[in-house]
């Protein structure tokens, strides 16, 4: 194995321990080295997030652990993008998500680990949090222009806000722009039909998959019926 490899290998394994001690070493010894960043950021602590969803999955370990990965996940990340410019991290990105836990709702750990499972898998996110009014979902879609706005909400009385969001963006003349996607504990398909979502899921490392096939084939928008991923 040579030194990059056994670099790369000493992230991932950092990031599934949730070592982060570790991977704030190896992180800057990557840069050190010459390794180039976006692919320590890649190939070792994706990795090592990848697999953390993939043992999560199969029941072997629990949230915890995974929110802990991600914590370790962003250390690294902030200590590799130190040397990345905003334009080559713009180039390497499949696309732009800004999510949110939508307003009177302040679940975060979900929506979170969505965002951190986008993040490692090449996507650029801008998270607003939780209890978000919608006005600043539809400020900041303005501002940035995203490809995809996802809305998380685990409370039944709270749903009504993902709605009022894609009511919105059809008033200012942005539904045609922005894939709108949901998911959260009290959405399911029909709910995704009824407010005319683009797409939805059911568990969190299908956001992945449903952001993958949306950026990949470019559907137009909005699709009518929305993708269904994990029902």
């Amino acid at each position: 194995m040579g030194q990059e490899e056994e670099i790369l290998e000493k992230m991932k394994e950092a990031i599934i321990e949730g070592n982060e001690d570790l991977l704030e070493k190896m992180s800057k010894k990557a840069l050190e080295k010459g390794v180039d960043p976006l692919k320590a950021i890649r190939e070792g602590l994706g990795k090592g997030m990848v697999e953390l969803g993939e043992k999560f999955e199969r029941g072997e370990i629990y949230l915890p652990e995974i929110m802990i990965g991600a914590d370790a996940y962003e250390r690294g990340e902030k200590i590799l993008l130190q040397s990345v410019t905003a334009e080559k991290v713009s180039e390497a990105s499949k696309g732009t998500v800004v999510i949110g836990t939508v307003y009177g709702d302040i679940h975060d750990i979900g929506k979170s680990l969505v965002a951190t499972l986008l993040r490692v898998n090449g996507y650029k996110i801008i998270d607003l949090g939780v209890d978000v009014p919608t006005k600043k979902f539809l400020d900041t879609c303005k501002e940035v222009h995203p490809d995809i706005l996802g809305l998380s909400c685990l409370l039944s009385s709270s749903l009504a806000y993902q709605e009022d969001v894609r009511e919105w963006l059809e008033a200012e003349g942005m539904r045609k722009e922005i894939y709108f996607i949901v998911g959260g504990g009290p959405v399911n398909p029909e709910s995704a039909r009824a407010i005319k979502a683009d797409g939805y899921g059911r568990y969190c490392e299908d956001a992945v998959k449903l952001c993958n096939m949306l950026m990949g084939e470019k559907p137009v928008i909005p699709l009518g019926e929305p993708i269904i991923v994990g029902e």
